[in-house]
């Protein structure tokens, strides 16, 4: 229908450059521990020769990290260049709406919908400001679809083949848009059938129909075949199947991913929709949710409910209204209706291939054609209604002022560069700090050629670090489809001499922990690996743990044995013996002391490093005690409270003279009152006696650049079988991992968005569908 002239050009030149100045102001600000982590990390493999399927495990086909590692080899690897990457997308997707938009409406009805388009891209924050794999094949299929907006082109055979090419790209960054191929195919097919029945002046020479469609398909099976003897040439065919076609499909109804609210009652507040509010509130609204949640609109209307479900619901009725106005349309002929009818096969193709979660983040990133679609539904043609014109164009430039403060406060929250090589960005002070101290304990423990393994789903450790990984699998993903997994990663550490593992000690819960997903996998590293260090400096931020290989135990020892009934679990990264724990009450473990040689009690004690954010009673307090020849001493006496006091999240340990004779230990963990139950809370490592003359040295944990925390703490001498007096007996804590902030903070503020961590219970999908993983909040 309409064709732009060149006149329009700066026209859209001056939205593409809004568009990246708007970026601009918090491009470089924050990370995603996981998304981001995982494809800037494959990219780097994949930059340096590794193989796709073989050397990284991928549930996306190669398009959008091959776009990456390119970037990577060509201007160097750092969250910075994958950044860049993301304007440059930016920018070709305004310039590409535009075109698309033009084909349909008037140059002002179409600068106001490429603008809400601007708006879209920052309000799906961090969609389009991390590099994801998805964004090359959205800019591909609205590329596409820019180049089929013309009408009646000379070159009809160039332009079908080009966009199929760009198609067959997109289909191979993400499987499902082979759903916008077919919509564009269908689009294409009606266009050249109507076209060439009214008599088409030039048609194409291999026939006025079906031509167009062969050279999009042709155009379309280049990228794929290309990937598939690339896969075939590296002996990776089947890895291909397995990993981007039966794990996607093995996973699809995997419940840790969110659903659509529920559109059944739109008029009362929604339950399942406010347990949920993380998933479907903007991101960039965090910051404001406390204020939100306790408004009155929140708590005594459905008001909140009804916009959200409104905002969801859009997308299926835009579509819905796109085919009503389309048949209105058409009454006018087809070339009135044409433009029409791109938009809604290009915004029917990119929902269809929408795939869960459906949370705010994902389904925005979407909808790029449901507002060009939506526009022209009310604006079509050259001459749209003026009144209509200037209400969506006040609309946008209100919208434009809100947004524009957003980033801005985006750009606040996080104001301290994270000081790494391969990073480039900026965090709030804390959350920077810890991934510089992370790098520089993995720097500090293992040399620079060694490999080393990060779980569950931090990748972005592995990427910041420059380390190789260990395994092909960088992600822990609760429905791995590869039943051997487990397996083969313990297998790679033991064969690569693995000394380093890095622990996000705050995982999202919709994507559970080692100890439900990966239990197997969880006891292995326990009998291989015990903690380190805890590497964390706000209450409600990322935490890491940093393993070491377990040393042997000296020959001799003895583990005791539990009362009937109680069960062993493994934890990270310990056996433990956890007693069921009611609030106010003490819970008691009773374990004989056999009468034998003299030795060294050990004891340990703490919070399961899964629940140190959990909302359970606190503090806890530890007590453990010798009863025998009628006589009761107390050993050991602490009390934690992980959630707020950083200092109490690392596991501790102490030793206890023994001198043979039989008696009973009495280990206790006494919680608050006032909270619900707390089983598998706290716990205890499995006691044992070691030899009196074990001599053994326990290196204590560094701060990340050498300095010892704590004095080494040698045992007891074999002369000194005898047992110390009670104050002797107090706990020598053998802290297994200290880096933590010295500071109390009971009640901290919620953290300001900009960081994968504030919300990272927004739900996921494996990298078909990404987002993060850390999450700071038990709400999350």
């Amino acid at each position: 229908m309409n064709r732009p002239s060149l006149r329009e050009f700066p026209v859209a030149l001056a939205l593409a450059a809004a568009a990246v100045a708007l970026h601009l102001v918090y491009w470089d600000r924050g990370f995603i521990l996981l998304d981001e982590g995982f494809v800037a990390t494959t990219a780097s493999v994949m930059a340096h020769g590794g193989r796709l399927y073989r050397d990284v495990v991928s549930y996306a086909l190669p398009g959008g990290y091959a776009l990456l590692a390119l970037a990577f080899a060509t201007f160097g690897e750092s969250l910075r260049i994958s950044r860049a990457v993301t304007l440059a997308l930016v920018a070709a997707l305004v310039l590409a709406c535009w075109r698309v938009a033009r084909s349909a409406m008037s140059a002002r009805a179409s600068a106001v919908a490429v603008g809400l388009v601007v708006l879209l891209t920052v309000w799906s924050f961090p969609q389009w400001q991390v590099y994801g794999y998805q964004q090359p094949g959205l800019v591909a299929v609205v590329a596409a679809a820019a180049l089929l907006a013309p009408a009646g082109e000379a070159s009809r055979f160039a332009r079908p083949a080009l966009a199929g090419l760009l198609l067959g790209a997109a289909v191979c960054t993400k499987q499902t848009y082979a759903a916008v191929a077919a919509t564009l195919g269908l689009f294409l097919f009606v266009d050249r059938a109507l076209a060439g029945r009214r008599g088409d002046p030039r048609p194409w020479h291999g026939g006025p129909v079906l031509g167009p469609v062969l050279a999009l398909g042709a155009g379309a099976a280049v990228p794929a075949l290309l990937v598939l003897l690339s896969a075939l040439r590296a002996g990776t065919l089947g890895d291909l199947w397995t990993q981007s076609v039966l794990s996607p499909l093995h996973g699809a109804d995997f419940d840790g991913y969110v659903g659509l609210p529920d559109f059944g009652n739109l008029l009362s507040q929604d339950p399942g929709l406010r347990a949920k509010l993380v998933h479907y509130l903007p991101p960039l609204l965090d910051v404001h949710r406390d204020l939100l949640l306790r408004s009155r609109l929140w708590r005594l209307t459905s008001v909140p409910d009804f916009l959200l479900k409104m905002l969801y619901l859009k997308p299926l009725l835009v579509v819905g209204l796109g085919a009503a106005a389309l048949a209105w349309r058409l009454r006018g002929g087809w070339a009135a209706a044409r433009g029409g009818a791109l938009l809604l096969a290009l915004d029917a193709g990119v929902l269809a291939a929408t795939n869960r979660p459906y949370d705010w983040m994902h389904e925005s990133y979407a909808w790029v054609g449901t507002l060009l679609l939506g526009v022209w539904i009310v604006l079509p043609g050259e001459t749209p209604n003026r009144r209509i014109l200037r209400a969506l164009t006040t609309f946008a430039a209100i919208v434009a002022v809100a947004t524009a403060g957003f980033a801005f406060a985006l750009r606040r929250a996080n104001d301290t560069p994270v000081a790494l090589e391969r990073a480039g960005v900026f965090a709030p002070a804390p959350d920077a700090r810890t991934l510089r101290r992370i790098v520089e304990s993995i720097d500090h423990a293992t040399p620079k050629d060694e490999a080393i393994a990060v779980l569950p789903y931090q990748p972005l450790v592995q990427f910041l670090s420059g380390r190789e990984p260990a395994s092909r699998f960088l992600l822990v993903w609760p429905v791995e489809f590869q039943s051997g997994r487990d397996a083969e990663m313990l297998a790679d550490l033991d064969r690569r001499g693995v000394r380093t593992v890095i622990v996000g000690a705050t995982s999202a819960p919709q994507l559970g922990t080692l100890s439900r997903s990966a239990p197997d996998l969880l006891a292995g590293l326990a009998q291989r690996f015990r903690i380190a260090e805890v590497i964390v400096e706000d209450p409600r931020g990322i935490s890491f743990l940093r393993l070491e290989r377990r040393p042997p135990e000296p020959r001799g020892t003895r583990t005791l044995a539990l009362p009937e009934g109680l069960a062993i679990s493994t934890w990270p990264f310990e056996k433990v013996v956890s007693p069921p724990l009611r609030p106010g009450e003490a819970s008691e473990i009773r374990i004989a002391l056999p009468a034998g040689e003299p030795g060294v009690l050990v004891l340990g004690w703490g919070a399961n490093p899964d629940r140190w954010i959990a909302d359970r009673p606190l503090p806890l307090v530890f007590s453990a005690r010798i009863e025998g020849d009628g006589a009761s001493r107390e050993v050991l006496r602490d009390e934690r409270e992980p959630r707020f006091r950083l200092a109490d999240r690392p596991w501790r340990a102490t030793r206890v003279p023994f001198d043979g004779r039989p008696a009973t230990l009495v280990l206790s963990i006494a919680t608050a009152a006032g909270g619900p139950d707390g089983d598998g809370l706290a716990g205890w490592t499995l006691p044992r006696i070691e030899p009196a003359g074990a001599s053994e040295v326990v290196t204590p944990p560094t701060s990340g650049t050498g300095e010892s925390l704590v004095p080494p703490v040698p045992r007891p001498p074999e002369s000194d079988p005898a047992p110390a007096s009670d104050d002797e007996q107090l706990p020598r804590a053998e802290p297994a991992a200290l880096q933590v902030s010295p500071r109390r903070e009971p009640a901290p503020p919620r953290r300001a968005p900009g960081l994968a961590i504030d919300r990272s219970a927004v739900a996921t999908s494996p990298p078909m569908n990404s987002r993060t993983a850390a999450a700071p909040e038990p709400s999350s």
